[in-house]
């Protein structure tokens, strides 16, 4: 049973139909569907019920209580691979995390979302994201932003037909435009709006665009028609339960009734609006409501109630800012959503472990190219200290052309005298908000000029109390304020330099200690341990190690193969998600367990003996071998699958690496493989054979004389036997070479005589492509270990391969050599060689180069398989060296045969 079967869609139709006018019930009824669902381990249905009940419920205000099952769910959706749904509660914890203040968290919500929306083309989900993000970047004031993504999402509304949706992106986009101060494009947008939300039966949408319209006509000063529209959107929000708007509508009610002077209906206006405010623990409306009514109150010189007001105000308003700390509004204003916060790419930074390995002036490009991305600016450049001249150099620089200095330029004291005397007076970085203003910028004000340069902030680099160089940062063509954080941020790469920069000198040092290893050996050693030490402990921070084992967790978590380590003892220590698939068993049910848990018996009961085995005696019967074995999944079942184990260590413990594949579907296709040869052999080639006999006596005139027209399409019948004749037997061959069936009847035979016989059978073939086979260089007698038969039909593949390929009038070159203990065959050809993109695939079934010349040929290509086959099961090897235009070496090697 799923959302979208026909029962069920009906049922859930109805209950949401329900929901429109009794929305208590119709939550009932969704929990207890989902409750079953759950029962019935139908995590889609459930999931798709539970994003039904937190719709009705976000019309009512209480997403709130649903954080927690939407959290579990998400991880339900993880796990099953039920990516759609998962893009959907993203959507929904956006935007109960936007309703929270949470901006930070709920972009992030809405940014996962489409990323998942990007598989499953979700578009409904895509959708909802994008206005989320508007909103926010309407929130942070950047009206510009937030109405592109409102656009944004209108565009992929084209795509589909959903008033619903329409509703919800033609009211943000009016809301944008109000925001903005453009309420004559608003009041157009909103009739549309409006226009959807009937369409869609969408009261909630139909009674927000009746609200906003209202806030039109009171802004234009119309507060008869402000009132009546208001009124209107205060009976339909009542009437389908949308509670948030109440509050917003009393709003704007009790503002009328003061423009109308009526103080007194104002209050009570906005004391009904307070009760509905706290029946949905709406802080931002009650915070609100609290300081209209202090002010009220106040103005009818009623001064206690006024006091009264005034202090919940402030309390609440202590709540929203404890709710929203570090999320708040101001510190989104620089928060851009579509890149990661200056944090997360520090952190990157920190753990990019080719800094350490990639040499100085790779590793200072690394960082400064990260450091524009992180602190946001147009200039950058890292100056060194000179050992010798004390003079800064100018190693890295990035920035707007014309450049004010040239790598490896100096930076001496007399140029800059007072920008050099204020670095040594302080400890503090060079903090210059304006260039104009500051003294010591007045040493380079002319080379800033050169590229705009307005703002300075340069960090000096010290280690062992003495100063390495300086990073220096710039902003160009606008001021700019430094702030706290952007210090600490240039602090922290300043570091990593210092850090760079000790490497690089600790690399010399090493290299300078091993020309001296043979006169100061133990001194030496002492260094090394030390700096090694020093080394392994700027490496060992915990954040970096954290993110390295989150790395590799995702990528284990990605493998089409399961993943399983056990420790000595067979213990489970890790599982990841294919593992779960293949075998069925939660994390929870499989870490800490034996490994003998996932066999069948017999193995099961002798795994531990396998393992206590190799232990003792180191005598490996699956470790370092890959082979087939049977697994056991969770339900009992039985199957057939690969295992490759590995020996490894992690902190200096032995562990063992499991990787398995269910091999199933493979069985499956070799069985249906098997049945189809079996069938090839018994049912095809016995009535071919018979079919080709005929053909042959009918061809020789045997029955009668036959007309010369008759007589081709009996030559051409016979022809095209003969060749299914050979693809049957080729085939038969690969079959029984895979299956390790071929019978070789291995045995002492003179080489030399065998490959002169072939080259007198293959004659014939020659003849018919005008080529002459010539046997070159080779010895008089030569013995080997082979079945004769077996490479007579590798020659003849080889030799007639050779002659298909040559061109006109052309020889074919066989060489016999002397390889230490092997000899080689050399079979060469003088045609067009093998293309590059080709040669990979040329011992491959029916293999054939995909051009004309090639295809013209003819032949199964299967005969550069059955070689490699029958020579590599003769312990030999086979290869070829081609160069493309010139031809092709096609070579075997055999294993001599030991005189008597």
């Amino acid at each position: 049973m799923s959302a979208s079967d026909g029962p069920t869609a009906n049922i859930i139709a109805r209950i949401r139909h329900i929901g429109r006018r009794r929305p208590r019930l119709a939550i009932r009824f969704f929990h207890h569907l989902e409750q079953t669902a759950s029962s019935e381990k139908n995590t889609a249905l459930q999931i798709d019920l539970l994003l039904e009940r937190y719709s009705i419920q976000e019309r009512l205000g209480e997403t709130n209580a649903l954080i927690d099952e939407l959290n579990n769910a998400s991880f339900l959706a993880d796990a099953c691979d039920l990516i759609e749904h998962a893009g959907k509660i993203m959507v929904a914890l956006g935007r109960i995390n936007f309703g929270l203040g949470q901006y930070r968290d709920a972009a992030n919500f809405w940014l996962r979302a489409i990323d998942l929306c990007g598989f499953t083309r979700d578009l409904e989900s895509m959708v909802e994201a994008r206005i989320g993000l508007g909103q926010i970047y309407d929130t942070m004031g950047d009206y510009e932003s937030g109405a592109r993504f409102v656009r944004d999402a209108g565009v992929l509304l084209k795509q589909i037909d959903n008033p619903y949706l329409n509703a919800k992106q033609t009211i943000n986009l009016a809301i944008n435009y109000l925001h903005d101060g453009k309420p004559q494009q608003a009041a157009p947008i909103l009739i549309e709006a409006q226009r959807e939300a009937l369409r869609a039966k969408a009261d909630e949408y139909y009674a927000e665009t009746l609200w906003y319209l209202g806030v039109i006509e009171f802004d234009k000063n119309n507060f008869s028609e402000a009132k009546n529209l208001t009124e209107q959107a205060l009976i339909a929000a009542k009437k389908c339960g949308y509670k948030w708007l109440f509050g917003a509508v009393n709003d704007t009610l009790a503002k009328i009734a003061l423009k109308q002077g009526e103080v007194k209906s104002a209050i009570a206006i906005y004391q009904d609006a307070l009760l509905s405010a706290k029946e949905m623990a709406s802080l931002p409306q009650i915070a609100n409501f609290y300081d209209a009514l202090s002010r009220l109150y106040e103005s009818q010189h009623e001064y206690q109630a006024a006091l009264n007001f005034s202090r919940l105000h402030q309390e609440t308003a202590k709540q929203l800012n404890q709710l929203s700390s570090g999320d708040g509004f101001q510190d989104l204003r620089n928060y851009d959503i579509s890149r990661k916060a200056p944090p997360e790419l520090l952190l990157e930074l920190e753990a990019n472990p080719a800094l350490d390995h990639c040499g100085f002036n790779e590793a200072l490009r690394i960082i400064a190219s990260k450091a524009l991305e992180i602190l946001r600016v147009e200039y950058i450049c890292i100056w060194l200290r000179d050992e010798h001249s004390n003079h800064l150099i100018c190693h890295t620089i990035h920035g707007p052309s014309p450049l004010p200095f040239e790598q490896g330029c100096a930076m001496n004291f007399d140029h800059y005298a007072t920008y050099f005397q204020e670095l040594s007076n302080t400890r503090n970085p060079f903090v210059v908000h304006d260039v104009r203003l500051h003294p010591a910028a007045k040493d380079f004000i002319e080379a800033a000029n050169r590229i705009g340069l307005k703002s300075i902030l340069d960090m000096p680099m010290k280690k062992d109390q003495g100063q390495v160089g300086v990073l220096s940062l710039g902003q160009c063509h606008r001021q700019r304020n430094w702030s706290r954080e952007d210090i600490l941020y240039a602090s922290h790469i300043g570091s990593l330099i210092v850090h760079a920069l000790t490497t690089a000198r600790f690399i010399d040092d090493q290299k300078l200690l091993e020309q001296k290893v043979e006169e100061r050996t133990q001194e030496v050693m002492e260094k090394s341990k030390y700096l090694e030490k020093a080394y392994s402990d700027l490496l060992s921070k915990d954040k970096a190690l954290q993110d390295h084992a989150l790395h590799n967790q995702t990528i284990l978590d990605n493998l089409a193969d399961g993943v399983i380590t056990i420790d000595t003892h067979g213990t489970i220590r890790s599982f990841n998600l294919a593992a779960i698939r293949i075998f069925g068993y939660s994390l929870n049910e499989v870490i800490g367990e034996n490994v003998k848990m996932l066999m069948p018996e017999p193995d099961q009961s002798r795994h531990d003996s396998y393992l206590s085995h190799y232990h003792t005696t180191g005598e490996a019967r699956v470790i370092g071998v890959g082979r087939e074995l049977q697994g056991r999944r969770k339900n009992g079942n039985v199957f057939p699958m690969e295992l490759a184990i590995t020996k490894s260590y992690e902190r200096d413990e032995v562990i063992y690496v499991g990787i398995t594949r269910d091999i199933t579907e493979r069985r499956r296709l070799d069985k249906l493989k098997s049945e189809f040869i079996s069938t090839v052999s018994h049912e095809l080639r016995t009535p071919l054979t018979s079919i080709q006999g005929s053909l042959s006596l009918l061809e020789n005139g045997v029955a009668a004389k036959l007309p010369e027209p008759a007589l081709k399409l009996i030559t051409l019948a016979s022809r095209n036997s003969q060749r299914l004749i050979v693809l049957i037997n080729d085939l038969l061959d690969i079959e029984k070479l895979a299956a390790g069936k071929m019978a070789l009847n291995l045995s002492s035979i003179d080489l030399v005589t065998l490959v002169k016989q072939s080259i007198r059978d293959n004659g014939g073939y020659g003849l018919k492509y005008e080529v002459q086979y010539v046997l070159g260089e080779h010895p008089e007698k030569q013995l080997i270990n082979a079945d004769s038969v077996r490479l007579a039909q590798v020659l003849a593949n080889l030799l007639s391969n050779a002659a298909k390929f040559s061109a006109q009038s052309n020889q074919v070159d066989i060489r016999i050599l002397d390889s230490e203990n092997q000899v080689c065959v050399e079979i060469e050809d003088h045609g067009h060689g093998i293309p590059e993109d080709f040669q990979g695939e040329i011992f491959n079934s029916f293999a054939q180069a995909n051009n004309g010349d090639t295809r013209q040929q003819g032949g199964t290509g299967l005969g550069l398989k059955i070689s490699k086959s029958l020579i590599e099961a003769m312990h030999g090897s086979i290869g070829f060296r081609t160069t493309v235009g010139s031809g092709t070496v096609f070579w075997f090697k055999l294993s001599k045969a030991v005189a008597d």
